[in-house]
C-alpha cells in the first residue's frame, strides 16, 4: 500500500489543526500543512498536489463544501474527508464520501485516514489494470475479425471488476466522480 505523501488539513480551530497535524506526524506522515480557512487553502493547492485534504465544513470566509467544490473546478484529484461536528446531508452529496464528526478519537482519525490510502491504492491499481487492458485490447482489435464479441467481453471484465464488492462510494478522481465498489 503507497503511503500518502501530503496532507493538507483545513480547520479554524487552531489547537484542532495542531492536533491533528501531531497525531499524523507521530503515524510517520512527514508532509502535513495546514491552512485556517478554505481561502488560505486555496493559496496552499495552487502551488501543491495533496493526496489528501482533512477539511472542517463551517469555516469563515471559505466553507469546507465551498473548498470542495472549488477545488473540483480545479479538476484537482485529491481525496477529502470531512471533519465536522455539522455533518449534514449537503456535506455528503457533496462529491466526498467520508466523515469524522466532532469530537473524533485518535484512532478513528487514524482509522479513516488508513482507509483513505487503502482506497486510493485501489483506485490507482484500477487505473492500471484499466489502461493495461486499453492497451491490450487495442492489440487484440487489431489483430481480429470479430471486433465487436472483443468490446463486448472487455466491457463483461469491466462490470466485473466495478461489481467485486459491497460497498458502493462515489468520490471525485482524476477529474471525473466515479462510483466504485470497494
Amino acid at each position: 500500500m503507497k503511503k500518502l505523501r501530503s496532507i493538507l488539513i483545513i480547520d479554524d480551530e487552531s489547537d484542532l489543526r495542531n492536533v491533528v497535524r501531531n497525531l499524523l506526524l507521530k503515524e510517520g506522515y512527514k508532509d502535513v500543512d495546514e491552512a485556517e480557512n478554505g481561502e488560505d487553502a486555496i493559496e496552499l493547492v495552487e502551488n501543491k498536489l495533496y493526496d489528501l485534504i482533512i477539511c472542517d465544513i463551517r469555516m469563515e470566509k471559505m466553507d469546507g463544501i465551498q473548498f470542495l467544490h472549488n477545488m473540483m473546478q480545479r479538476k484537482n484529484a485529491t481525496w477529502f474527508i470531512f471533519l465536522s461536528g455539522y455533518l449534514d446531508e449537503k456535506a455528503m452529496r457533496s462529491g466526498t464520501f467520508l466523515s469524522i464528526e466532532k469530537p473524533f478519537s485518535r484512532a478513528n482519525l487514524i482509522f479513516t485516514v488508513k482507509r483513505v490510502e487503502l482506497l486510493r491504492s485501489l483506485f490507482l491499481e484500477y487505473d492500471s489494470i484499466l489502461a493495461r487492458v486499453n492497451s491490450n485490447l487495442e492489440l487484440i482489435r487489431d489483430n481480429t475479425d470479430n471486433k465487436k464479441m472483443v468490446d463486448e467481453k472487455v466491457e463483461e471484465i469491466k462490470k466485473l471488476i466495478e461489481n467485486k464488492s459491497d460497498y458502493i462510494y462515489s468520490i471525485y478522481f482524476n477529474e471525473e466522480v466515479k462510483t466504485f465498489n470497494v
